[in-house]
């Protein structure tokens, strides 16, 4: 079986739907699966195995090479990771399935995020294509409009939850214990905030949760060209005389710095406003340390003592401030085995793709 995994933007470049699909390709070739991915060219990105930056951009002046690129490596599948950053507004992104179909290969999406009516449209140029529908959300198909959810009637839906793209820390306590004494800088209550900044992550809470009298707040995350005004709305709580020199944005951390951060962490603060959840890679990444981690959820509430982690009433300051009071000084191991869960990851993705291609006419 050839595989054709094709998403805006791959590692090293800044994305966390590329930084899925690189775990999910390499375990799908750790189980015997040929893959590909196809992505787009960026500065500095390098040469990576099985990647092919055929993508000059992705505007529509770039279809025939995305014809070619499929037809000559020839998969069995081609798997669209949606959305991506490296996507931008152009249309082609869009319109990888219809192409995909009409070369008479099996199609298969991935939809990470849900999409708003603006956009129906465009969805629906890419959900009227037959073949399967991967959603990392248990209730995503339910929560879909009913003209989408009719557009999409055809398709073989699977549920399968992200996996953390973030490995577990391995560096000794020394080392972990002078790492947290820089990010404490003089204080006693190390409150983090990891994944890029975003308006609906609400991560300006963290100033209204955390107590400046006992808690350092850092801010690991990088934000796009469109959300540049929200990164300065941070920068100016984090200056504020409440805040001042008490709170800091580092920027993105690579994987291996994001994984000490988190490990050294009292708690990870992630307030979105819609709710968190198992597809949210952050709170995969956080948990794999071991380390508590507050969120936020229309449908879940308290704490989970399985994963370490207390859902609490979006926009609930108090109730997210009681939750770190009482379980931010508690550590859990981190010895979960995460190549244990991509495994399964990847075998959910192999079965799909066998079940479609023996249905294929």
């Amino acid at each position: 079986m050839k595989v054709m995994l094709v998403c805006a933007t791959f590692p090293p470049d800044r994305c966390g739907i590329g930084d899925y699909t690189a775990e999910l390709a390499r375990q799908l070739r750790d189980q015997g699966v040929e893959t590909l991915v196809l992505s787009a060219r960026t500065n500095g990105s390098g040469t990576v195995a099985g990647v092919c930056r055929s993508m000059r951009t992705w505007s529509l002046a770039e279809t025939s090479r995305l014809w070619r690129a499929i037809v000559g490596y020839d998969p069995d599948v081609v798997h669209v990771q949606y959305p991506g950053q490296g996507y931008g507004r152009a249309l082609l992104p869009w319109l990888v399935p219809l192409i995909a179909f009409v070369a008479r290969r099996t199609v298969v999406q991935t939809w990470h995020e849900r999409y708003s009516r603006s956009r129906a449209l465009r969805v629906l140029l890419k959900a009227i294509v037959p073949g399967g529908l991967v959603v990392v959300r248990p209730d995503y198909v339910e929560k879909l409009h009913p003209m989408m959810r009719w557009s999409v009637r055809t398709h073989r839906f699977r549920y399968i939850a992200s996996g953390p793209t973030i490995p577990v820390c391995t560096l000794e306590p020394r080392v972990l214990g002078t790492l947290r004494h820089r990010y404490l800088a003089g204080q006693h209550r190390l409150i983090v905030f990891f994944g890029f900044m975003y308006p609906h992550k609400r991560i300006e809470l963290l100033f209204d949760v955390a107590d400046p009298a006992v808690d350092r707040i850092v801010i690991a995350g990088e934000a796009t060209p469109d959300a540049q005004e929200y990164r300065r709305t941070l920068e100016r709580c984090a200056s504020s005389p409440r805040w001042s020199g008490k709170a800091s944005i580092e920027g993105y951390l690579g994987a291996v710095d994001a994984a000490a951060l988190l490990a050294v962490a009292d708690a990870v603060v992630l307030p979105f406003l819609h709710g968190g959840g198992k597809w949210n890679t952050s709170i995969h990444a956080a948990t794999a340390q071991g380390t508590f981690v507050v969120t936020t959820s229309t449908e879940r509430s308290g704490y989970d003592e399985p994963t370490h982690t207390y859902f609490a009433s979006p926009d609930d300051v108090e109730e997210m401030r009681r939750a770190i009071d009482r379980y931010a000084t508690t550590k859990r191991s981190a010895a979960r085995s995460l190549a244990s869960e991509w495994q399964a990851t990847a075998a959910e993705h192999v079965k799909l793709y066998r079940e479609l291609i023996e249905e294929k006419p």
